[in-house]
């Protein structure tokens, strides 16, 4: 799969970069993280048909190369960063509360159509908490 083989590639010349400036590291989460969570979930929830290209996304291979992508720059981030990313994860996975990561015009419907944890979630939005899973794990244990 050619996303796969994308975020692959990016996944490691992360990896094997030595260490990036924290002004790269935010770069990255600003151009990667955020982008690539809003185009995972906003396609499951939104019926329009508008983001269909992207549920591509939700394939198992494609969700675990870029869970490790978000594991890498998360872990990365200072304290404080990380605390507002943790806020803003558990705002979507959990709260069902908007989030600034989702585009506003689909924040709502995230919020209150996302479900990734609840026993009776489909198959797409249960995949998605390696996302989550990822990314907690790429936490500071302060945070």
């Amino acid at each position: 799969m050619y996303p796969r083989a994308i975020l692959s590639t990016l996944l490691y010349v992360l990896r094997e970069r030595s260490e990036s400036s924290q002004e790269d590291i935010r770069t990255y989460f600003a151009r990667l993280v955020v982008p690539l969570l809003a185009k995972t979930i906003t396609p499951i929830v939104d019926s329009s048909g508008e983001f269909d290209d992207f549920r591509i996304m939700t394939d198992d291979s494609i969700l675990d190369v870029t869970g490790r992508l978000f594991n890498i720059i998360i872990r990365s981030l200072d304290f404080e960063e990380q605390t507002n990313v943790s806020q803003q994860l558990i705002n979507i996975f959990i709260l069902g509360i908007p989030s600034d990561y989702i585009p506003e015009t689909h924040a709502e419907i995230v919020a209150r159509d996302f479900k990734p944890l609840q026993p009776t979630a489909s198959r797409e939005h249960a995949g998605c908490t390696i996302l989550f899973t990822y990314a907690l794990a790429g936490l500071r244990r302060e945070v």
